[in-house]
């Protein structure tokens, strides 16, 4: 599993449309208007340089990819079109779709905890980290 830290609004970079927000007591919760992925310290990351994507399933309701040679397994992405990529993450995730063009509202938790309930005196090993709306990642067993 990788190792990562809890994630507060101070540990992300955040644009004019970004504002940090407590939902749950005694949880910070990043609320940004900007995709996860395009944050430039996700991309600025070594996390997916030598990563290969390969669809795994695709339906109606979105689309699973696995990951190889990378910390995380497996990305979902869901109501999102990969069918004609509107803009490439490190020239290699396709991602298209009006959620993205439009700017929206992603809540970062992890899923494994029951939603977002973390908090900044917590920095345990997180295996699982879910969007409350689009993007999901698990990390291999």
């Amino acid at each position: 599993m990788v190792d990562l830290p809890t994630v507060t609004s101070g540990d992300i970079p955040t644009g004019e449309d970004s504002t940090p927000t407590d939902n749950v007591e005694g949880a910070t919760v990043v609320k940004e208007s900007l995709l996860l992925l395009e944050f430039p310290e996700f991309q600025g990351t070594s996390l997916f340089d030598e990563a290969t994507f390969r669809a795994l399933s695709d339906d109606d309701t979105g689309t699973t990819l696995g990951i190889d040679n990378c910390n995380f397994d497996t990305i979902r992405l869901e109501n999102l079109h990969t069918e004609t990529p509107l803009c490439w993450m490190n020239a290699k995730l396709p991602l298209q779709g009006k959620k993205i063009a439009t700017g929206e509202t992603f809540f970062l938790f992890d899923i494994e905890e029951g939603g977002p309930q973390q908090g900044s005196d917590k920095a345990t090993v997180k295996g699982r980290w879910h969007t409350s709306e689009y993007i999901q990642f698990t990390t291999p067993s």
